[in-house]
């Protein structure tokens, strides 16, 4: 289904995914866009080009978003467009099940301005040659060129202790001073993985203590650099866990290794 043409100097095209796309046509005028064509969920996209795709799921049923999301994320890579995302904080798994990765805005109960903030990004970007939705983390690489430690490095108990003294600071000073969220997932998933206990995304996004669509950038960034990989939940196709990379891994035993021999405390 093909739009009408847009005006002269306009920004960026855009194509409209979801049952109600009106938040997302505001979005694409207020930055500058032009929105060129929309489709329903479950439509197939027919259009010529590279547009943003802007996906618009908030409210949406997620059993719905889950059916639709694979195509879209198809379309996206064979084409090499740009996606923006805005979704309901309950759907942040089944959207990033699908979506999550490099070319990708997810925007978690956004406003005005976020979507605005993003859809700019993404229209900037969209020359970028860079994969979209990029799911490999870097496993054949050796972190630092350093051999892993043989000697167990840390106790679970010890990481989840690191991780309340970290959150109790947030109680005695402005909220966002110590935001670290990069640190906070490393140190959420090893102890996870040393408890033998699977993480989802939206698990990871509270462990950042970050608001949602931040934690989910930094998540995204963090699987492009090779330090975090996603995997499909066997169980629930709605569904992915977020694991450390070997090479992830390897940094998170030399840093606790060094701390130990240092007689320091995780911090």
């Amino acid at each position: 289904m093909e739009g009408p043409a847009a005006p002269i100097g306009r920004r960026f095209d855009a194509v409209l995914i979801g049952s109600d796309v009106s938040r997302g046509d505001a979005s694409v005028r207020a930055a500058g866009g032009c929105s060129v064509a929309a489709f329903g969920w479950g439509e197939e996209i027919r259009i010529a080009g590279r547009p943003v795709l802007v996906i618009e799921a908030q409210g949406a049923d997620e059993q719905t978003i889950a059916d639709a999301l694979p195509d879209v994320a198809r379309f996206a890579v064979e084409r090499g467009c740009r996606v923006v995302a805005a979704f309901d904080r309950e759907a942040i798994d089944v959207v990033a099940a699908s979506l999550l990765g490099a070319g990708v805005e997810l925007l978690c109960d956004p406003d005005l301005p976020e979507r605005i903030e993003a859809l700019l990004r993404a229209s900037n970007g969209r020359d970028d040659p860079e994969p979209l939705l990029r799911e490999e983390g870097g496993e054949n690489g050796a972190a630092f060129g350093v051999e892993p430690p043989s000697e167990p490095v840390a106790e679970p108990r010890d990481l989840r202790r690191a991780i309340r003294s970290r959150r109790l600071r947030d109680e005695f000073f402005m909220p966002g001073l110590f935001a670290d969220p990069a640190w906070d997932m490393l140190l959420d998933l090893y102890a996870a993985e040393l408890e033998d206990q699977p993480v989802s995304v939206s698990s990871l996004c509270i462990a950042a203590a970050v608001a949602p669509t931040t934690a989910l950038r930094w998540i995204a960034r963090m699987q492009e650099d090779g330090l975090l990989q996603r995997k499909p939940d066997a169980n629930d196709r709605r569904r992915a866990f977020m694991v450390l990379t070997e090479v992830a891994r390897l940094g998170m035993r030399q840093y606790l290794l060094a701390v130990k021999r240092a007689g320091l405390s995780v911090a």
